[in-house]
C-alpha cells in the first residue's frame, strides 16, 4: 500500500501560519477571561507552582496532594510543571495562563494539519484532493474544522483544561514523528526515540495518553500492514511499551494503586457496563451537533439495556463499530479517522474512574481531531461523487464559519465563575454540584445571602455534599454566625475526615469563639493532613498571638511565608508580632512587603504608620496614614 506523503515544505508553511492566526483570532477574547472553577485551587492556591524546590514532589504524589483533601485518581506532574512555568513568567495574571492554553491549541491545530497531510493528502488513489489548491486542501480544512470546533472551547478557554491540551499536543507530536520514522524506507531510530519521549510527556500530562500505542498500531494496520513484519512491529513498539512501563511504576509509586477512588458507587457492575453505550452515543452527538454546551452534565444512567435509550445507544455503538470494521481495508483514511475518535474516548467511558462530572466536553478534545478529518474527507467524497467539488469547499467553509461563531459566542461564558454557573445551572437541573459552585461564585463576591440559598439548594439534593457544608460554614463565619459555622464545619469534617480545609476552618471558628485549645488541635490535625497548608500555619500563629505566645506565633507566620511567599496577610501579622517585641524596623519592612503584594489594603499602611510613630519617625508615619486614607476613600 502506498505510503501517504506530506505536502512540500513551502506548501505546508503558509497554511500552518494561517491556522495559527485563525486560532488566535477565534480565541483572542479568552485573554480577558479570569480564573474559574478549579483554577482557584489548581493555580491561585497551588503553592507547589511557586517554588521549584517542589519539583520532586510533582513526580512523587497525586495531582491534588498539595490541597490536602484526600486521595485522587490523577497523576499529572506535567500539569504542575506547566503551571510553574506560567507562574514564573506571568505571576498570577490570568491572561498569561490563557495565552499558554491558546498557544498549545494552535500547536495542536498545526499538528492536525501535518498529520492530516499524510492521511488525507493526495495519492494516486485519492483523486478528489487534487482539485483543491494547497491553502484549501482537505488537510488544511480539517485542521481549521478542529481549530474552531465549539466542543473544544472548554479545554482551551478554561485554564484547568491545560492537561487536555498538553496531552493532545505531545500525543499528536509523537504520532507525527512515528509516521515519519520510515519515510525513506528505513526505520529512523532518532525519530522513534523522540516520538517515544513525546509519548512519555503525554502520559505525564494525562492518563488518556496511554491509548497512543493503540493508535500507532491502528496506523500501521491501515497504511503499513503490507510492509511491516511482526519482528519489525515489535521493534517499533518496544520503546512505547518501555515508556508505559516506566509510567506505571511512577504512577503506582505515587498513588499506590492505579485508581484509589471509585466513583458512582450506587451503580452495579452491570450498570457500569451498559452505561458505556449512552455515554459513547452522547459524545458522538456533541461532535456532530455542538449545541447547548455546558460546563456540567448530569449523569442519567440507565438501569437496564432493554429500554429505548439503552437500545438506541447500543445501535449507534454497533453501527460505529461495524462501519469501522468494513472500512479497515476499503478506505484506510476513513478507518483511521474513526479509530482516532473512539480510542481516546475509551478511558472516558470507564465510569468508576471518572469524577462526578462523568460526561465532559474536554474529553472530546483529541477525538475531535478524528472527527475533523472524517467530516472533511466525507464531505469531499460525497460531493466529488456527484461532480460538485466547489460545493464541498463551500459546505466546509460554511461549517467552519458557523463553528467559529459558536466558539466566539461561547468564550464569554467562561469569563468568571458567576457567568459560568449562571449559564450552567439551567442546563444541570437536579445536580447538587453546580448549585454549590454557584454558591462559591456568590461567596467570592460577598453576596452571602444569595450564596446561602444555593448551598441549601445543593444540600437538599445531596445532604452529604461535603464542599457545600464547608463553604456554607464559611458564609456563616463571614456573617458572624459562629455557632452555625461550627456546625457546618463539623459536618464537613465528618463527611471527609481527611479534609485539611474543613479542619482549618473549624479551627478558625473555634479561635473566634475564644476556644483556643480546640483551635490549636484542629490546626495541628489540618497540618498533619497537609503540611504545606500556609493558611493553617497563619491561623495557628494568630491563636498563639492571642495567647501572647509571640515567639511561637512568629515561627508559624514564617512557615506560612516559606510555603507561600506571596501571602500578604502573613507578612502583616508577622510584622505585628515583631512590633509587639519592640522590633519596629523589622515590622515596617514586613508591612511594606505586605503592601507591595496587596496594594488595595489600607490596614497594612495603618500598621506601618503605628510602627513609624513608635520609632519617632512622624513624617514616615504621615505618608502611610495618607496612603491608607486614600485607599479607604477609594473603596467607599
Amino acid at each position: 500500500m502506498t505510503e501517504r506523503r506530506p505536502a512540500p515544505k513551502l506548501n505546508a508553511l503558509i497554511p500552518a501560519v494561517i491556522i495559527l492566526l485563525i486560532c488566535f483570532a477565534v480565541y483572542f477574547s479568552a485573554l480577558t477571561n479570569g480564573f474559574v472553577y478549579d483554577d482557584d485551587a489548581q493555580v491561585i492556591e497551588n503553592f507547589w507552582i511557586r517554588d521549584m524546590g517542589f519539583i520532586p514532589k510533582l513526580f512523587l504524589t497525586d495531582v491534588w496532594k498539595f490541597y490536602g483533601e484526600g486521595a485522587s485518581n490523577y497523576y499529572r506532574p506535567v500539569m504542575h510543571l506547566l503551571y510553574m512555568f506560567n507562574y514564573h513568567v506571568f505571576g498570577l495574571t490570568a491572561w498569561g495562563f490563557h495565552l499558554v492554553n491558546i498557544l498549545f491549541h494552535a500547536g495542536v491545530s498545526v499538528l492536525v494539519f501535518l498529520i492530516a497531510s499524510r492521511i488525507l493528502g493526495k495519492t494516486s488513489s485519492d483523486g478528489p484532493a487534487s482539485a483543491f489548491a494547497p491553502f484549501v486542501s482537505p488537510p488544511f480544512l480539517a485542521a481549521l474544522l478542529f481549530a474552531v470546533h465549539p466542543i473544544n472551547t472548554e479545554a482551551v478557554t478554561w485554564v484547568a483544561g491545560l492537561p487536555e491540551l498538553s496531552f493532545a499536543f505531545f500525543s499528536l507530536f509523537s504520532l507525527y514523528l512515528y509516521m515519519g520514522s520510515t519515510d525513506k524506507g528505513n526505520l529512523s531510530m532518532a525519530a522513534l526515540f523522540l516520538s517515544s519521549l513525546s509519548f512519555f510527556f503525554a502520559a505525564l500530562s494525562k492518563e488518556t495518553a496511554l491509548m497512543l500505542p493503540v493508535l500507532l498500531a491502528a496506523y500501521d494496520y491501515a497504511f503499513r500492514r503490507d510492509s511491516v513484519s511482526f519482528t519489525g512491529s515489535l521493534k517499533r513498539y518496544a520503546p512505547y511499551l518501555a515508556v508505559a512501563g516506566v509510567y506505571f511504576i511512577m504512577r503506582f509509586n505515587a498513588l499506590e494503586v492505579f485508581a484509589p477512588l471509585r466513583r458512582h458507587a450506587e451503580l452495579s457492575a452491570y450498570q457500569y457496563v451498559i452505561n458505556v453505550f449512552p455515554l459513547f452515543a452522547r459524545y458522538l452527538e456533541k461532535l456532530l451537533w455542538p449545541a447547548n454546551l455546558s460546563a456540567f452534565y448530569v449523569l442519567q444512567p440507565i438501569s437496564k439495556l432493554l429500554s429505548v435509550r439503552g437500545m438506541s445507544s447500543l445501535l449507534v455503538t454497533v453501527v460505529f463499530l461495524v462501519v469501522t470494521f468494513i472500512l479497515r481495508k476499503k478506505n484506510p483514511a476513513f478507518f483511521f479517522s474513526l479509530v482516532l475518535i473512539a480510542v481516546p474516548l475509551l478511558p472516558a467511558l470507564y465510569i468508576p474512574g471518572l469524577g462526578e462530572n462523568s460526561f465532559t466536553e474536554r474529553y472530546l478534545y483529541l477525538p475531535s481531531v478524528g472527527f475533523a478529518m472524517l467530516a472533511t474527507l466525507g464531505i469531499v467524497r460525497v460531493f466529488s461523487a456527484i461532480g460538485h467539488l466547489a460545493v464541498a469547499k463551500a459546505v466546509l467553509f460554511l461549517i467552519i464559519g458557523l463553528f467559529s461563531a459558536g466558539t466566539v459566542l461561547r468564550i464569554p461564558v467562561w469569563r468568571d465563575n458567576l457567568s459560568l454557573w449562571a449559564d450552567t445551572l439551567p442546563k444541570a437541573q437536579g445536580s447538587a454540584i453546580p448549585q454549590a459552585l454557584m454558591g462559591d461564585a456568590l461567596l467570592g463576591l460577598k453576596r452571602y445571602d444569595e450564596a446561602i440559598g444555593h448551598y441549601e439548594a445543593a444540600l437538599r439534593i445531596n445532604p452529604n455534599l461535603m464542599v457545600a457544608h464547608l463553604n456554607l460554614g464559611v458564609v456563616y463565619k463571614e456573617k458572624g454566625l459562629l455557632d452555625e459555622a461550627i456546625e457546618q464545619f463539623r459536618i464537613a469534617s465528618r463527611l471527609n475526615p481527611r479534609s485539611a480545609g474543613a479542619h482549618t476552618n473549624l479551627g478558625v471558628a473555634y479561635g473566634n469563639k475564644g476556644w483556643n485549645d480546640r483551635a490549636i488541635e484542629e490546626f495541628r490535625t489540618a497540618l498533619r493532613l497537609n503540611p504545606y497548608l500556609a493558611g493553617a500555619y497563619m491561623a495557628l500563629g494568630d491563636v498563639y498571638s492571642s495567647e501572647d505566645m509571640i515567639d511561637e506565633a512568629i515561627a508559624q507566620y514564617q512557615e506560612a511565608i516559606r510555603i507561600n511567599p506571596d501571602f500578604a496577610d502573613a507578612y502583616n501579622n508577622l510584622g505585628i508580632a515583631y512590633g509587639r517585641k519592640g522590633m519596629f524596623m523589622k515590622a515596617v519592612e514586613l508591612f511594606d512587603t505586605a503592601a507591595r503584594l496587596r496594594t488595595d489594603e489600607p490596614a497594612y499602611h495603618y500598621n506601618a504608620a503605628r510602627a513609624y510613630q513608635e520609632m519617632g519617625m512622624g513624617d514616615k508615619a504621615q505618608e502611610h496614614l495618607k496612603r491608607a486614607a486614600e485607599l479607604e476613600a477609594g473603596t467607599r
